[in-house]
């Protein structure tokens, strides 16, 4: 991340994406890779040199599995993790459920919901605000 913008920015949010195969399975290296993605980019907010700055990751389902598959899974330290999990919200890394306001509605595409619930999870924890 560039450090200029590093510099205005009070915390970071990532929503990695992994796509799983026919039977529903995330490859190991696409594990791997996400988790790189992770760890960079809490490297590049940690070295801004301010103090440290917050980092949300928030996976849904598969992409939390592919990490726990992975040979080398640990979580990134000082992030806080936010597994998105359809309606229900979401799950922390320590097993706490969120749950999540839902509208009652006939669904016509729930495209872009994860990441709309991704986005409004991270802006409330950088506001300061309670899980």
């Amino acid at each position: 991340l560039d450090g200029d913008v590093v510099r205005r920015i009070s915390g970071g949010g990532v929503e990695p994406v992994v796509f799983p195969d026919e039977s529903g399975t995330v490859s190991r290296e696409d594990g791997d890779s996400a988790l790189g993605l992770v760890a960079r980019i809490k490297a590049s907010l940690d070295g801004s040199g301010r103090m440290r700055l917050p980092l949300v990751v928030s996976p849904d389902l598969a992409c939390w599995e592919a990490f726990r598959s992975s040979g080398d899974f640990v979580l990134v330290e000082d992030a806080e993790y936010a597994i998105r999990n359809g309606p229900e919200g979401c799950i922390t890394a320590d097993g706490r459920a969120v749950p999540a306001a839902t509208l009652t509605t006939d669904e016509v595409n729930p495209t872009g919901a994860g990441n709309a619930f991704s986005g409004a999870y991270f802006a409330c924890r950088a506001a300061g605000r309670d899980v």
